[in-house]
């Protein structure tokens, strides 16, 4: 069969005229959808092309009146996303609701110009061709579908190769759609109604898909490092098995997902953040009613047969001799400073790790005012505050009480001259110009390669692992895991609601109950006597 003309195409034999609006020309001219769709009312392919020309005359008359008018496209980005442009079982029934709207919205337009004897006339037309629709049908004869079925493709911009199962699909549940439709078109010319969507049905490739999700997610959120973790992982998702619509997504896919990663040695603990990350976008495209799929593939996905990371590769605490080993080092004995942003810090917080139990940032973002006294007792305040500080969770906002320790090795007199000296910050020398905005980049990548330096070059060890000794050793001095979890900022979370009223910076965990733990923690034959300073009274 020779091709059609570009822009017509032929339905039942009869011909129509079909063109693409631009969206920005389509909202200016208020039109219901961004397609012409308009039938030539001919079954002489002759007299289809002379009216072709002239419909395309008058298509570039109207695109020419709304130029004028129409503001600049907006201009393209990563937010614009869309499905696989290979056809899906999914794309299917919305391909189809898209083949029936702008059929009846022709019908409507056409209808109505129709005189009496014209829609006799087409009535006879309708039983013609519907006669001829059900013999195609009761022979399963779906090839005859082919060709209005690549229009649609060509259309949606989808590719469904000639022979392949889903294109068989597609054609066979066109057949039973275009019979449908031709029905209501007949049944309208006999009375009945039957009313017109007023909006287009979406296009098949603006499903949602895992990526279309995420951006929507991402409005909610501010932590760039965050949202560029999540979007990785949706990328390497994506990249494996296509921006396949969520309605699609299997079992299948996520078994896969995790295969390929396991594949490329992630240990189970990472293989976990990354299927929990997806599961989670899943949850919040759901609840924000993105979809109506109610599977979540990533939930409780099987992660067994992934190798967990093997106990000489995980992150550990210090042995006591490693403590008296790096408090005995060049820094601590000599006044062995680096250069750079860790001047200060290089000092100060590795004495604060192991009797506070905080993470890097929580350390290095410390403004003066965080360091304060309540009835009579000093407390490191782990917040955010300020717009720059950044926390892990909303639980990891908390009060730690100062060990007398830290204080005997000078820290509070530190922290005034800091103050005397007009500084807001305690490591006033700590910056955070970098992508993520984070105080304590330069001070980790310092920290680490001191450790190599002084010979403890234990990949495990870093300053992470001041929060292990931490937790350990407050469960070795007796204090419950209630307490410990508080001093760690672990008190709260979504599986414990009921601890969801110390929440909020004024509704912490009892402080009387926190200073008694620290007072608590010791570390048997850690020795910082030589760190010791002779402290002036404070009021």
């Amino acid at each position: 069969m020779a091709s059609l003309p570009m822009y017509m195409m032929r339905r039942s034999g009869v011909y129509y005229f079909k063109r693409r609006v631009p969206s920005v020309i389509a909202r200016k001219l208020k039109l219901t959808s961004n397609q012409v769709w308009k039938s030539l009312n001919t079954t002489d392919l002759v007299v289809a092309k002379l009216k072709l020309n002239d419909e395309l005359a008058e298509f570039g008359r109207l695109i020419d009146s709304a130029k004028d008018k129409a503001e600049p496209p907006s201009r393209p980005g990563a937010d614009r996303v869309a499905t696989t442009k290979f056809l899906l079982p999914e794309h299917i029934q919305p391909l189809l609701k898209r083949f029936e709207f702008f059929y009846l919205q022709t019908d409507d337009e056409e209808r109505r110009a129709l005189s009496r004897e014209k829609r006799e006339e087409r009535l006879a037309c309708y039983e013609e061709w519907l006669a001829d629709l059900y013999d195609r049908a009761a022979a399963d004869d779906f090839e005859s579908m082919n060709e209005v079925a690549e229009q649609l493709l060509s259309w949606e911009r989808l590719i469904a190769p000639p022979g392949s199962a889903v294109r068989q699909q597609l054609l066979k549940e066109l057949l039973v759609k275009d019979i449908e439709v031709m029905e209501v078109q007949r049944n309208r010319l006999l009375g009945q109604v039957r009313l017109t969507p007023k909006d287009a049905p979406p296009s098949p490739r603006a499903m949602p898909t895992l990526l279309s999700v995420f951006f929507e997610w991402k409005k909610t959120q501010k932590e760039v490092r965050t949202i560029d973790t999540y979007h990785a992982y949706v990328g390497e998702f994506e990249r494996l098995v296509g921006a396949l619509p969520v309605a699609s997504l299997s079992l299948r896919h996520a078994e896969k997902f995790r295969d390929e990663l396991a594949e490329r040695g992630l240990v189970r603990t990472t293989v976990k953040n990354r299927v929990d990350g997806l599961a989670m976008l899943l949850r919040y495209g759901l609840q924000k009613r993105l979809y109506d799929s109610q599977a979540n593939p990533f939930a409780d996905l099987d992660l067994d047969q992934v190798p967990a990371r093997p106990e000489w590769e995980e992150r550990r605490a210090y042995e006591v001799n490693e403590l008296n080993q790096l408090f005995h080092s060049p820094v601590f004995t000599r006044g062995a400073r680096p250069s750079g942003q860790a001047v200060e810090s290089c000092y100060w917080a590795p004495i604060l790790g192991p009797f506070v139990g905080s993470r890097l940032e929580e350390i290095s973002q410390l403004r003066v005012e965080d360091v304060q006294r309540i009835n009579g007792v000093w407390a490191l305040r782990i917040a955010n505050l300020d717009e720059s500080q950044h926390l892990k969770t909303a639980s990891s906002y908390r009060l730690v009480p100062l060990h007398d320790e830290v204080i005997q090795c000078g820290f509070l007199d530190y922290v005034e001259q800091v103050k005397k000296a007009g500084h807001q910050r305690v490591f006033p020398s700590h910056r955070n110009n970098n992508k993520y905005k984070r105080w304590g980049n330069a001070l980790g990548k310092w920290y680490s390669g001191y450790l190599d330096d002084i010979g403890m070059d234990d990949e495990r060890l870093c300053y992470q692992s001041f929060r292990f000794n931490f937790k350990q050793q407050l469960a070795v001095c007796g204090v419950e895991d209630e307490v410990k979890d508080a001093l760690a900022g672990h008190w709260f979370s979504r599986s414990d609601p009921g601890r969801g009223y110390m929440r909020t910076p004024k509704r912490q965990y009892p402080f009387p109950v926190l200073v008694n733990a620290i007072r608590k923690l010791h570390y048997s034959d850690l020795g910082l006597t030589h760190l010791h300073v002779q402290s002036k009274p404070r009021p």
